[in-house]
């Protein structure tokens, strides 16, 4: 959805009447998706990219809408590709005021970068 996982458990308990709070809803539907976030895959091309991208010593990052428990889950068996980033910022950051759509956490990724891009491109994944 694009915004921090608690506010978006709190539209789909509302609109769907769902008898129970947002806070349960968390903790289920947390529960629910540990084990498929331990199954995640990269996506195709994807690791070929960012290998190519760091043999020619292209600065990358991972700036997500996960927090970090959940990208912790999803990235555990991708260490390697991930140790090719300068650095990832997940939503729980404490500089990631607000989350996606606003650009909180490509602003927080661009100034943390050892020297800031003058201009960057961002992948989106789904």
């Amino acid at each position: 959805m694009g915004m921090k996982y608690h506010k978006s458990m709190e539209i789909v308990q509302k609109e769907l009447d769902i008898p129970i709070t947002p806070e349960e809803l968390v903790t289920e539907s947390m529960n629910n998706l540990k084990e498929l976030f331990l199954k995640c895959d990269t996506m195709p091309g994807a690791e070929r990219l960012i290998r190519h991208l760091g043999n020619h010593g292209i600065p990358m990052c991972i700036a997500t809408g996960s927090s970090s428990a959940d990208f912790a889950l999803k990235t555990h068996s991708h260490k390697d590709l991930i140790s090719l980033m300068e650095f990832t910022v997940q939503s729980d950051d404490p500089e990631v005021k607000f989350g996606k759509p606003n650009p909180d956490i490509f602003l927080v990724a661009k100034s943390r970068f050892k020297s800031p891009p003058a201009s960057s491109k961002k992948l989106f994944g789904s």
